[in-house]
């Protein structure tokens, strides 16, 4: 099972980073970038109170195909905010970044 994790993880990471590599705007490459770490990284609980993870892009087309989808909310809400933590931390980086190479 750790094999299927580091390999689903490296090759989300590839992912990215293509992404990165195709983007030229700096804002789109930030907001893509954050965008597309959430929903390929993000991790959650098959269904309530289990113990199994998935990766939430997965249960999320489950959840799609599924007529009742009342489990929409549940996933959306890790998702959310991963991607926002994922946003600011690249953000800091990026100003953090600036300011130390800045010339005086």
């Amino acid at each position: 099972m750790i094999y299927f994790w580091v390999l689903y993880f490296l090759i989300s990471i590839l992912i990215i980073f293509s992404f990165y590599k195709l983007i030229s705007n700096k804002f789109l490459r930030l907001l893509i970038l954050s965008i597309l770490s959430g929903l390929l990284l993000s991790v959650w609980l098959l269904e309530p109170g289990d113990t199994n993870l998935a990766p939430i892009i997965s249960i999320l087309f489950l959840e799609s195909t599924i007529l009742e989808s009342n489990g929409l909310m549940r996933l959306l809400r890790p998702l959310i905010g991963l991607t926002l933590i994922i946003f600011l931390i690249f953000s800091i980086s990026i100003l953090v970044k600036k300011n130390l190479f800045r010339k005086k």
